[in-house]
């Protein structure tokens, strides 16, 4: 997460971006520029679909990459996300100077703003300085302006780009610029049009090494502080009018530890709210000493039962509301609180590169690491039950948390308070590799996500526990699904099995997860979250029996796929024409089979059942979606299902939890259907990642987890 546009959507960059190149140009002489495009700057009443056409002064480098979007030689960002579809071609001239991209596809009534950021010429020369433009597919744009001059004593401040936020640039939601302004060549000011009236807060950035991308911590940064307090001041714009002399100052941020600015962003937080304490904190890149440019610090009030975020960047701090989101149930708890006797960066990353991350950087030099500090749930939580009708037994999503490993079925973590953890994630682009260490806030040692451990087992092996551990939740728990959280081996053994028990006292679900024997954890749901809340017959038959009897009707798929994945699942509710019947569902699938089989049977007469409807890929569904992944948790290898109801550009990507893409799954045009993805994860460190999907104008996100 160190360029502009990955803080200010913590999400990656579609590619749709490059379907609006339209740019003002201002050429200078015997430089790299831009020199024509369409529409112009300014522009009202765009067409959609439309034709667009930008024109360099010199031959492009094709093969130049740049940050944004990432996979194309110009750099691009684009706001709003997501209002733009993808061309059906885009095409360069035979001089190479001309970029054509047809058929682009934009949303009715918008404002866009774009950025190009970089482009580089076949002699190597680099763009001579961004470019950006306002336009719209409405009637009209606002009138109102901002203007003023940019200092930046490390040298010219030509080429800095300024843009108005109506929350901030580094918030969570709401984070996209009304209007941004370059500063031209040969000038220290700006003015930036097109924006409506509102309460606005300046940032600016300007790429000092004019390598085409916007980095924090390298490039320069800054904002508007009129009365000189450290904190970026808001500027109100009346409707229509015209600010002046809203000046702003650059300075390249210095890396400093965690604690270095926390105590004034808890004071600016408790100017707001008096109560406000910390619940997370986030840093951007971070060096071996565990100094990062820039922190974001997460403070809740309870009085308020909401979140304020502050941050430092260079000589400014930023108030930041909606900096995380507090309504995601599987993320860290933010109306918890951190201790206060946290550990500093520095000391936390001592123990993480003592811990592995040394090494790391020792065999990928191009190694980066970031870092949060975030109260975990002692508990898994939540374990998710659906009906999903390839996914087998439906039984997912058990996030595991240190110190969960062997407890017995007694549930001490019912009574238990979150674990405060620094976490230090540590990538190299150029080899794909990736490591994951989570030490204890507070003593820096090295806590660990606990996997599968002990012997594998059969299904009914865990019920000793699992039945304790759900009669002490409720007295009325009943069992009412079973299913593998690993893959089913040939006989009928697994590492881990997943388990739902239904209370009618309490109308929810319990999900526990079992291995060995042992309760590893759970946590509870809404039973609509499982196919059937009645409980599963007492004599139902064993994994192994039903494995015995699904191999043989399997047609030997495990012998014809060496990569083959094998899912076992029970519950009623299955078979529509008789609910009631409890089933066993066994699920292959294979990297050249994703479309897999399914094999129904009877859980307690073994009987197989046949002329149960399945998804199939040239099944047309109605509308988008995106499934969650199963198994989940998962290793190493899940299936991604996701739904197109008509032909679209496919982006499907997996990306960590401080936002960065770690894999592209998919990315080109598919047909309507059903689609299946079985994803890989060797060599990834265990833990949750995000897996996001853009079909057109659709975009989901879901969570998955890996357990190495």
């Amino acid at each position: 997460m160190n360029n502009w546009h990955s803080f200010l959507k913590a999400r990656a960059l579609v590619i749709g971006a490059i379907a609006l190149l339209n740019v003002l140009a201002q050429p200078a002489f015997a430089q790299f520029t831009l020199v024509s495009v369409s529409p112009a700057n300014g522009a009202t009443a765009v067409p959609s679909p439309a034709t667009l056409v930008s024109q360099f002064s010199a031959p492009l480098d094709t093969s130049a990459r740049f940050e944004e979007p990432g996979d194309f030689y110009l750099g691009l960002q684009l706001f709003p996300e997501d209002s733009a579809g993808v061309p059906t071609a885009i095409s360069i001239s035979a001089d190479l100077k001309t970029v054509t991209m047809q058929d682009v596809s934009l949303t009715a009534d918008t404002k866009f703003v774009l950025m190009l950021t970089g482009a580089k010429s076949t002699t190597g020369e680099m763009l001579a300085h961004p470019y950006a433009i306002t336009f719209s597919t409405g009637a009209t744009l606002p009138t109102g302006s901002i203007s003023g001059q940019v200092t930046f004593s490390g040298g010219d401040p030509a080429g800095t780009a300024v843009g108005v936020f109506r929350t901030s640039p580094f918030a969570e939601r709401d984070s996209d610029p009304e209007a941004i302004a370059i500063v031209p060549t040969g000038s220290n000011q700006y003015t930036i049009n097109y924006i409506p009236g509102g309460s606005y807060v300046l940032f600016a950035l300007l790429d000092t090494d004019g390598d085409g991308d916007f980095r924090f911590g390298e490039d320069a940064s800054g904002g508007h502080d009129a009365n000189g307090d450290e904190v970026a001041d808001r500027v109100l714009l009346p409707a229509g009018s015209h600010l002046t002399g809203i000046d702003v100052v650059l300075s390249i941020p210095m890396p400093v530890t965690a604690r270095q600015n926390f105590a004034k962003a808890q004071t600016l937080a408790q100017a707001i709210f008096a109560d406000a304490a910390l619940a997370a904190m986030q840093g951007g890149s971070i060096s071996p000493q565990g100094e990062s440019p820039m922190w974001i610090y997460a403070f809740y009030s309870a009085a308020n039962d909401t979140i304020v975020g502050v941050s430092k960047l260079g000589s400014l701090f930023f108030i930041l509301p909606n900096i995380f989101q507090d309504d995601d149930p599987e993320g860290p708890p933010l109306n918890t609180l951190l201790p206060d006797d946290w550990i500093d960066s520095d000391v936390a990353a001592d123990s993480a590169e003592a811990n592995g991350g040394s090494d790391f950087r020792s065999t990928y030099p191009d190694a980066e690491s970031f870092a949060a500090l975030v109260n975990l749930p002692r508990r898994p939580g939540p374990l998710r039950f659906a009906d999903r009708a390839f996914a087998g037994s439906g039984i997912g999503h058990a996030i595991t948390i240190p110190g969960m490993a062997g407890h017995n079925p007694k549930l001490p973590w019912l009574q238990q308070q979150p674990v405060a953890a620094w976490v230090f994630f540590y990538e190299s682009q150029q080899a794909g590799q990736f490591l994951q260490i989570m030490l204890d806030a507070q003593t820096g040692s090295k806590i660990e996500f606990p996997g599968p451990g002990g012997q594998p087992t059969t299904a009914q092996m865990n019920l000793p526990a699992t039945n304790q551990a759900a009669t002490q939740w409720a007295n009325d728990a009943v069992l009412v699904q079973v299913g593998t959280i690993n893959p089913v081996g040939p006989k009928g053994f697994a590492d881990a099995w997943g388990y739902a028990y239904y209370s009618a006292a309490k109308d929810s679900v319990l999900g526990l997860w079992g291995t060995s024997g042992a309760v590893v954890g759970g946590d509870t749901t809404t039973k609509d979250q499982v196919k059937s809340v009645d409980a599963l017959p007492p004599a139902w038959l064993d994994s192994p029996v039903i494995m015995s009897i699904a191999e043989p009707a399997s047609n030997n798929f495990r012998a014809q796929h060496a990569d083959a994945q094998v899912w076992a699942g029970l519950s009623r509710g299955t078979l529509a024409s008789d609910p009631s019947r409890a089933l066993w569902e066994v699920t292959y699938i294979s990297t050249a089979d994703t479309a897999g089989l399914q094999i129904h049977i009877d859980a307690v007469d073994g009987n197989i059942i046949t002329g149960i409807a399945a998804d199939t890929p040239d099944a047309v569904p109605t509308s988008f979606a995106l499934e969650q992944n199963y198994p989940n948790p998962f290793n190493p290898l899940t299936v991604i299902s996701y739904r197109l109801p008509v032909v679209s550009r496919v982006d499907l990507a997996i990306y960590n939890t401080l936002g960065q893409k770690v894999a592209t799954l998919v990315s080109e045009r598919q047909a309507a259907g059903i689609h299946r993805y079985l994803w890989d994860a060797s060599g990834l460190a265990s833990g949750v990642y995000l897996y996001r999907l853009q079909a057109g104008e659709f975009v989901q996100v879901r969570k998955l987890i890996l357990m190495q």
